[in-house]
């Protein structure tokens, strides 16, 4: 079942639609197997917000040269809402050490050669959370980012390929 909260569309069995909709739908989203307020906002402005909006999700944006944080925005274009219509699938994520990666569906991207999931990877950076890539890290970030983030980030591209068996 798919519920569509502040432009965001979640799976979530239909029990815990249920009990979302039982205990209101102000609560907080973790409980009924969504994501949480921040992470929905964040996906709400890689779908819907402008090239500027997104490229101040993204880490090292303002120490990188314009041309290389060209390459990782054009990656996440690819996830904007085309028209009016439609939203970003909230569908699972996992965490490894400082890093999470967030799998969304865009269903827009259906019969593209890697089908209609994709991961969005994300780091804490004080007290929020940036994107640093999609399976890997941006190239262009690895001089800032350095080894260890690109290592606890192999752990979860490998979940990634493993279940949606796509790069």
């Amino acid at each position: 079942m798919t519920m569509q909260l502040s432009g965001l569309r979640r799976r979530v069995s239909a029990s815990a639609a249920r009990a979302c909709t039982l205990l209101g739908l102000g609560l907080v989203l973790a409980a009924c197997g969504g994501p949480s307020p921040q992470t929905e906002a964040l996906l709400g402005t890689v779908a819907r917000g402008s090239d500027e909006q997104v490229l101040a999700l993204m880490y090292g944006t303002e120490q990188l040269r314009p041309e290389s944080s060209a390459i990782g925005l054009s990656l996440l274009r690819e996830l904007r809402v085309p028209g009016e219509s439609g939203a970003l699938e909230y569908v699972t994520e996992r965490s490894e050490g400082r890093l999470r990666m967030v799998i969304v569906q865009a269903p827009w991207l259906k019969g593209t050669p890697h089908g209609t999931h994709r991961p969005l990877l994300l780091m804490h950076d004080g007290s929020n959370e940036r994107i640093i890539g999609t399976v890997l890290p941006f190239n262009e970030l690895m001089p800032l980012l350095g080894m260890n983030i690109a290592q606890e980030a192999l752990p979860l591209s490998a979940w990634y390929i493993e279940t949606h068996g796509a790069l």
